[in-house]
């Protein structure tokens, strides 16, 4: 693999993992509006992962953090779960590919240059597949169109670019004469 493709995949799986950061922190997967009794004015309420958010039409975004587990349903507690694990999983390949990297100095013998990328590159895929699956349960339970949770779309972003990266990092190959 030459040392552009794997700048560029070095590169995707970095974005995409600090877009499950950002998606972890934004409170944005689930978004409803209620309208208040008596006044009539619409209140938009945002819901994340560690919090939930109130925007009522004409005043500022009040956001309070969840003070137990038991306030937050279910699927929210276990899409935190899952995309807390996800970003966790994600730090060792990151760590991995930078020291596998032909661009560094970390390991000297390039078979295991090639196979340290490859490892990398196989845990970034899982860790794209574990983006995806709070993402997915999330979706499936909002039962009506709502504006877009952007959390939603960072965590697709980011399962994108973590596979994408991941499998271009799988494509390092040792070279023929080392294996």
């Amino acid at each position: 693999m030459s040392r552009g493709k794997e700048i560029v995949a070095i590169a995707l799986v970095l974005i995409g993992w600090i877009s499950a950061v950002v998606a972890c922190v934004l409170p944005m997967w689930k978004v409803s509006s209620v309208t208040e009794a008596g006044t009539g004015r619409a209140q938009t309420i945002l819901e994340g992962l560690w919090m939930s958010c109130a925007m009522k039409s004409s005043e500022k975004m009040q956001c309070t953090a969840y003070n137990s587990t038991q306030t937050i349903t279910s699927d929210l507690q276990a899409a935190r779960d899952m995309t807390a694990i996800t970003i966790i999983t994600a730090l060792l390949p990151l760590s991995l590919s930078f020291m596998g990297a032909k661009c560094t100095n970390c390991i000297k013998d390039e078979t295991l240059q090639a196979k340290v990328l490859i490892i990398s590159g196989v845990f970034f895929v899982i860790a794209g597949c574990l983006v995806i699956i709070p993402v997915s349960w999330i979706k499936n339970s909002i039962v009506q169109e709502r504006p877009p949770r952007v959390s939603l779309y960072f965590c697709f972003a980011a399962a994108a670019l973590l596979i994408t990266g991941g499998v271009l990092l799988c494509c390092t190959c040792p070279p023929w004469n080392m294996r």
